[in-house]
């Protein structure tokens, strides 16, 4: 875990990026399967070496809302929006984490 303030961007090597992308596209296709806890497993691996891509948590925050775990969601999309104001899926998945009534 990093020790930097919110919001900082954390050094990330050439290789640490890579390898958090193929991690993300694992996840990816484990969303395609609806194999949602494997997906939310697969984009922790990925933040865990690039924690800078906001993508992986907007990805998570879907996985998180198809496995009801709303809570879990909406921090995730949180963080997306912290990290890229301007990417839309985050409020739409921030959205998505609201339970239904």
């Amino acid at each position: 875990m990093s020790s930097s303030p919110a919001g900082a961007v954390v050094p990330v090597t050439e290789d640490a990026a890579r390898e958090a992308e193929e991690h993300k596209q694992r996840a990816n296709q484990y969303i395609k399967e609806k194999k949602f806890a494997l997906a939310v497993e697969n984009y922790d691996l990925a933040i865990g070496v690039n924690p800078n891509n906001h993508v992986y948590y907007g990805n998570r925050a879907l996985a998180h809302i198809r496995l009801e775990n709303y809570g879990s969601a909406i921090v995730d999309a949180d963080k997306c929006i912290e990290l890229n104001p301007g990417y839309v899926k985050a409020y739409y998945r921030r959205g998505g984490g609201t339970p239904p009534a």
